[in-house]
């Protein structure tokens, strides 16, 4: 799929030398396989037979270094948008009801004979504010007034629209729009499966055109139009321009909100999210979205929808298990809240979670308030569910807790770290060490977030000055196929500077990630069919710590390394502000004014370098 950009020139690319490959080498979606350079994005391979194409091509021949950096950025964009569109239409086909083709709206002859009567009064408002008039009754000057040439060229319009040589089916489906009977883009798709450029007059599809209601409120339109230019004339004639006043009668709101539905709303609302929230974030959707999909249905009416609906459906989501998707497979919600009661003689007390789903849900009626397809937010004035006061026991042992020094000897004595011990001191053997042999050691010594250990890149393993550090990014080094690897952030936050302690030094970590590919440093680090890669990963390194005889559940998890990496900050008397900031609590960028821009890093590595675990031994996994 090629995209209009910099237009091609003569001639190599002179500019691109030594000097320039750094800059250049930071843009996003810059290919330069087969001699030539190029944007490349790929396409989700869900969206593929959509948009008839397995990638975004722009060829760039001749662009000077800053063209080529706008042209980067102008891409971006454009992708950007043409994936959203392609992402709501492929959501709209899931979600929306298969209605027969020959009629996919809604529109009665009632709504028609409102929307005509709401026309009308329209353009006699648009004649009354024009301020036209003429007290004129001279016939030799009647005919070269301006006031009056202007009017009769509305007549004839009128009349060439009244005989068919003209359409009004464009207008008529503008009007569609307008009233919140038809969707936005009725009309609007071009040819190619790449909308960025959009035609400016809305063609009427044909089965639009079939539609009976359709044709009558094009008729009704043309009576309006021809019974103005009539009006006009004849005033004209009487020597002054002397427009009625017509009842205003708009369409039914009622009417149009009793159309909307509950498959609608969820289209609409992650149409809106899906580019302006992290994809963490848009996962976080999910739960109330399926909830709504299967207690009430997609074809179900927004009006339909009471606050005790509303209040069932967050109680719902409050009873239901973590993880459901993955440990309840093909089962209803509903029944995984009933299958977990049964198995543990209790509900799953997610109450903060679902407080958080309710703010989702609220967030949505809004939207459908802004839009008038409800008259109230119906979910705005519902409480989140209260949870049962635990005692302080048992708050403990819902959460993670920090390894002891026994318990990391254990682990880093295992089975798994004792095949890389014994393997000989080779240097292949040393390229050879994964994700399985860096994970742990990187989030002991780092305290970094599983998955975003996962998720780095080589590029991601940067120097600042003297001192090497890890950045916790969502921007990816390279191109990836989204349904492989999607780089992703837990909140804004997480964006972050981490230094690499001296012990992770100590261990090769630096030699090793030199020897890396561009690209991720763990490409063996899948995420199956899970949502990111530490989806799996945890479920892995739960064995190793069976086998060293330290899981607890939810209690000693792999989460239990970030835990202890913060207490060892605490024990090593680094302040809060620097602890969170490490740990991605707090924005490090509001902190560039007070240790100034670029010495931040220096900082936190003097603050990361203190921490210690005495009595844990790692020389025999050092090169």
């Amino acid at each position: 799929m090629k995209i209009k950009g910099c237009l091609a020139a003569a001639g190599t690319i002179s500019w691109y030398k030594k000097d320039m490959e750094d800059d250049v080498a930071k843009l996003r979606y810059l290919d330069r396989s087969g001699g030539q350079l190029r944007l490349r994005r790929a396409i989700p391979k869900h969206l593929q037979e959509l948009a008839g194409a397995k990638n975004f091509v722009q060829r760039l021949n001749g662009c000077s270094a800053a063209e080529l950096k706008r042209a980067a950025h102008r891409f971006a964009a454009e992708t950007d948008e043409a994936l959203r569109v392609l992402g709501a239409k492929m959501l709209t086909a899931q979600t929306a009801e298969p209605l027969p083709r020959s009629s996919p709206i809604s529109l009665s002859s009632s709504q028609a004979e409102a929307i005509a009567a709401t026309f009308k009064q329209d353009l006699i408002r648009q004649e009354v504010a024009s301020g036209w008039s003429t007290e004129t009754n001279d016939e030799a000057d009647q005919d070269r007034h301006p006031v009056f040439e202007a009017y009769m060229d509305k007549v004839y319009a009128a009349q060439e629209v009244a005989s068919g040589r003209t359409t009004i089916q464009p207008l008529a489906a503008d009007l569609l729009v307008q009233h919140g009977i038809a969707d936005p883009s009725l009309g609007r798709e071009t040819d190619g499966s790449y909308p960025i450029r959009r035609r400016r007059r809305r063609v009427v599809p044909s089965w639009l055109q079939a539609e009976p209601n359709f044709l009558y409120l094009c008729r009704l339109l043309e009576g309006v139009q021809l019974q103005l230019a009539e009006l006009r004339y004849q005033a004209l004639k009487n020597g002054t321009i002397v427009l009625p006043e017509a009842p205003r009668n708009e369409v039914s709101t009622s009417a149009q909100r009793s159309n909307r539905t509950v498959g609608e709303l969820l289209v609409a609302y992650i149409d809106r999210k899906q580019n302006a929230v992290s994809a963490s974030r848009m996962a976080q959707f999910r739960l109330v979205t399926r909830a709504m999909q299967e207690e009430w249905g997609e074809h179900k009416t927004l009006s339909e929808i009471t606050r005790e609906d509303c209040k069932e459906l967050i109680n719902l989501i409050a009873r239901t298990p973590p993880y459901v998707s993955q440990h309840y497979r093909g089962k209803t919600l509903r029944q995984a809240a009933d299958a977990y009661l049964a198995t543990n003689g209790r509900s799953a007390e997610r109450q903060e979670e679902a407080g958080n789903q309710l703010a989702v849900l609220v967030d949505m009626f809004e939207l459908a308030k802004r839009e008038e397809w409800v008259e109230r937010n119906v979910a705005i004035t519902i409480e989140p569910p209260s949870a049962r006061r635990q005692k302080v026991h048992e708050a403990h042992e819902r959460s993670a807790q920090p390894f002891t020094i026994d318990e990391l000897q254990r682990i880093f004595a295992s089975s798994l770290y004792a095949k890389w011990s014994e393997l000989p001191k080779t240097r292949d053997h040393f390229s050879s060490r994964d994700h399985s042999f860096w994970a742990p050691l990187i989030a002991l010594w780092t305290g970094a977030r599983q998955n975003e250990i996962l998720q780095l890149e080589r590029g991601d393993v940067r120097r600042a000055g003297e001192v090497p550090y890890l950045q916790i990014t969502d921007e990816t080094e390279i191109e990836y196929d989204p349904e492989q690897f999607d780089k992703r952030i837990k909140a804004r936050n997480s964006l972050r500077a981490i230094p690499i302690h001296p012990e992770l030094v100590r261990l090769g970590f630096l030699d090793w990630a030199s020897t890396r590919n561009p690209g991720r440093l763990f490409p063996e680090a899948s995420k199956g069919n899970s949502d990111k890669p530490s989806d799996i990963y945890s479920k892995r390194f739960k064995r190793v710590l069976e086998q060293a005889g330290v899981w607890v559940p939810r209690r000693k998890v792999f989460h239990s390394f970030r835990d202890t990496f913060n207490d060892a900050l605490r024990r090593a008397h680094v302040g809060q502000e620097l602890r969170e900031a490490i740990c991605g609590w707090k924005s490090q960028r509001s902190m560039d004014s007070r240790y100034g821009e670029g010495h931040l890093v220096r900082h936190l590595y003097e603050a990361c370098a203190k921490v210690e675990f005495p009595g844990l031994d790692l020389t025999h996994l050092r090169p």
